[in-house]
């Protein structure tokens, strides 16, 4: 069904990168993308699964200090901890 109709189907999750699409297929979502006329599957999440974390919200946010033990920044702790808004899926 997603290959017969790129472009169509799905909702464009450019939040999470550019050329990223959602679908249900409860219980679960698909995270796909098209290219050179293909789908390329990215992630299957279960419904109940927190996007965030699978899918790298964090990349690029911190890096991991010289001393590992180093506590995290408050913003990024609230992150990992499910502080920050979830996008809907």
């Amino acid at each position: 069904m997603l290959a017969e109709t790129p472009g169509e189907i799905g909702t464009v999750r450019s939040e999470i990168l550019e050329g990223v699409r959602s679908f249900p297929a409860p219980p679960y979502v698909l995270f796909f993308r098209y290219s050179n006329g293909e789908v390329q599957v990215a992630r299957v999440l279960h419904e109940r699964q927190d996007v965030r974390r699978h899918l790298g919200f964090l990349t690029g946010r911190f890096e991991v200090p010289d001393n590992f033990d180093a506590p995290l920044p408050e913003d990024v702790l609230a992150d990992f901890e499910g502080g920050a808004d979830e996008p809907d899926r």
